[in-house]
């Protein structure tokens, strides 16, 4: 499993994030069944860095990270 640093707004540190399945679609990449919009967490991957604490990221995205 791979490690990926997220930057932690409230305590603005980096946290250490790992490659997980989304927790909010499940690995569907879209908000619902039946739309087509891409998940607000991972953007439509699947996948996202999640962080012990909450704070996740896209997969290729590469600025500050955003709390589930």
């Amino acid at each position: 499993m791979s490690t990926k640093n997220v930057y932690n707004l409230s305590t603005c540190k980096l946290v250490r994030a790992k490659s997980k399945t989304c927790p909010k679609c499940n690995g569907g990449g879209r908000i619902a069944m039946w739309s087509e919009d891409p998940c607000d967490i991972c953007n439509g991957y699947g996948w996202a860095w999640v962080s012990p604490c909450g704070w996740t990221m896209y997969p290729y995205e590469r600025t500050a990270g955003r709390l589930y």
